[in-house]
């Protein structure tokens, strides 16, 4: 587990980010890369999905000042539950999983800090105080009201709706704030249905993909104000896929030319006949492309990713 995680992140570090120009969304490499939950040895690398225009000396592995790059791992969820004590205060425990685990032993060598949203609506009064508790546990927390959180999770992203009984197992972290509802009731969501090769189950609402894009939009400040130059970002699921074309804007804006991006899909790609259903199959791959590692857990999954930047976004394709 820890050893597929290193592979990642060695390779990323070996990726020129100051290669990029205006106008230019390119990908140095896709990643190929067993799951985190059954790592094993036989990764695959292939290059330039789309050629970058010109390439210059690559960065050394080092931020500004010569100290050590930090690692910001960002998914949809901080991997801790968070909850309230009968005297009002907060207390959280981290959880367990397949890329805890794996990144357990490399936040014990390198400035590490994960950033998600906790699951929980946080009044601004008390923000500060979970900021503190969470810092703690090298956690920075994103926070979200119940209505945003519901129409990106449960309405674009995922499968299982909040009111609907089979989220229990499959997703508890998701407070029931809407159960009584029949808002999500009875249908799948956008995302999620395109992935597993359920195009036809997807039912799309305009909010629901405002929310999606909003909520990437905060994900992106927060982290982008807690980058420096050289650091790394490494953005998880498909929950996050405009994250790394807004990060990307944001640090030109900033002058931060060297930060490295990268993004793990933990779900299926779709061949690029099933992901072209999707309606806004053209703004996520241009934002997944702005990272400069991708990875997928098996060889089919990159190349079907290949096949539809070439076939929408009409990116020359070097995939081998």
């Amino acid at each position: 587990e820890t050893g597929a995680a290193a592979r990642f992140l060695g390779r990323i570090l070996e990726i020129n980010s100051s290669r990029r120009c205006s106008g230019n969304i390119s990908i140095l490499s896709v990643y190929i890369h067993t799951s985190f939950m059954r790592a094993g040895e036989n990764s695959v690398f292939y290059s330039n999905v789309r050629q970058p225009n010109s390439y210059s000396k690559m960065t050394e592995s080092k931020a500004q000042g010569g100290r050590k790059p930090q690692l910001l791992v960002v998914s949809n969820r901080l991997p801790l539950s968070l909850k309230r004590t009968d005297d009002g205060k907060y207390e959280s425990s981290k959880s367990s999983g397949g890329l805890v685990t794996s990144l357990s032993g490399i936040s014990e060598s390198i400035g590490f800090q994960w950033f998600g949203w906790t699951g929980l609506e946080i009044s601004e009064d008390e923000q500060q105080e979970v900021q503190k508790l969470l810092a703690k546990q090298d956690a920075v927390p994103i926070f979200l009201n119940k209505e945003l959180a519901n129409n990106h999770y449960n309405g674009f992203s995922s499968e299982y709706p909040v009111a609907d009984v089979r989220c229990v197992a499959v997703a508890p972290e998701i407070p029931a704030i809407i159960a009584g509802t029949d808002e999500y009731s009875n249908l799948d969501s956008i995302l999620w249905p395109v992935l597993h090769y359920q195009p036809g189950t997807q039912h799309f609402d305009e909010k629901w993909w405002d929310a999606y894009q909003e909520v990437n939009q905060i994900f992106a400040k927060v982290v982008a104000e807690a980058t420096s130059d050289g650091d790394l970002v490494w953005v998880h699921d498909y929950h996050l896929m405009l994250l790394p074309g807004i990060l990307r804007r944001e640090f030109v804006k900033q002058g931060k030319h060297s930060v490295k991006i990268g993004f793990s899909l933990h779900t299926p790609f779709p061949a690029a006949e099933v992901y072209r259903a999707l309606p806004t199959n053209h703004e996520l791959l241009e934002g997944v492309l702005d990272s400069d590692l991708i990875g997928f857990h098996t060889d089919d999954y990159a190349g079907h990713f290949a096949d539809a930047c070439s076939q929408i976004l009409y990116v020359p394709s070097i995939y081998r």
